[in-house]
């Protein structure tokens, strides 16, 4: 039954994570503030060639942290929302992670 509930987190974390990294498309990146905006800052200082924005895997392990993180309550703060859509998802993740541990435990 623990692997059962396990796979059920790992597939819900993927699903949330793959939204959140949708968010960057659904939001100009010139008109607002994103949450890859501050990793993009810092990889371009420290003169990173592949920027977690342009590279498809590590958007998602960038994503996937975030969803975990807010999946078990964790929130490090390194990677919030910085505008109203990134709000609504990340508020969708907190209510979906809510009804998860509710249904696990």
């Amino acid at each position: 039954a623990l692997m059962k509930y396990f796979a059920m987190l790992m597939v819900l974390a993927h699903w949330l994570a793959n939204l959140w990294a949708l968010t960057l498309t659904l939001v100009d990146s010139g008109t607002t503030d994103r949450w890859i905006d501050s990793f993009t800052e810092r990889e371009l200082e420290l003169n990173v060639m592949e920027l977690t924005e342009k590279t498809p895997w590590k958007l998602y392990l960038t994503s996937l942290y975030f969803t975990i993180y807010t999946i078990t309550s964790v929130g490090y703060g390194d990677i919030g929302p910085k505008n109203y859509l990134e709000t609504c998802v990340a508020i969708f993740m907190i209510i979906i992670s809510g009804i998860s541990w509710a249904i696990l435990l």
